[in-house]
């Protein structure tokens, strides 16, 4: 039987000059995207945590950061499938924080940058990503990605 992965991601969101712009993260040397663009503060969900718990302690272990649920802008849940199997992921927009984005992780982070919403990098690690950045412009909070 196939194992399903729980996953959580928060991506820090802001707006500058007139458009909302989204925090990426750059991969590392790790086992799956190395080199790639991927959800800042992301990973696995523990035994007996949930997936809010999960996506806190990312945040704070990845990009040093806390946040309330009421800087929670948009949340989406999606499904798929990616190059580690089947997952389930709930992922964050949140537009403030307490503590100063850095990479926290160097051996699985290269770098984290700021894209404009429309103008997302070419080079990302799972191709959900796109859609689930035009769920959030979309308002749309439910998708499942990948599925045949």
């Amino acid at each position: 039987m196939a194992q399903i992965h729980a996953a959580a991601g928060v991506f820090p969101m802001r707006e500058k000059d007139g458009k909302i712009q989204i925090l990426f993260q750059k991969r590392g040397n790790v086992e799956f995207g190395s080199g790639k663009w991927s959800v800042p503060g992301a990973g696995g969900v523990e035994v007996d945590e949930s997936f809010m718990a999960a996506a806190r302690r990312e945040a704070m272990e990845e990009l040093g950061i806390e946040f309330d649920d009421v800087n929670i802008v948009f949340q989406t849940i999606l499904n798929g499938k990616s190059d580690f199997g089947a997952f389930i992921a709930m992922i964050l927009f949140i537009d403030s924080w307490r503590g100063e984005l850095r990479v926290c992780e160097c051996d699985k982070c290269e770098c984290i940058e700021w894209f404009d919403i429309d103008k997302l990098p070419e080079d990302l690690w799972l191709p959900q990503t796109t859609e689930f950045i035009m769920n959030f412009k979309n308002k749309i909070h439910y998708s499942e990605i990948g599925w045949l």
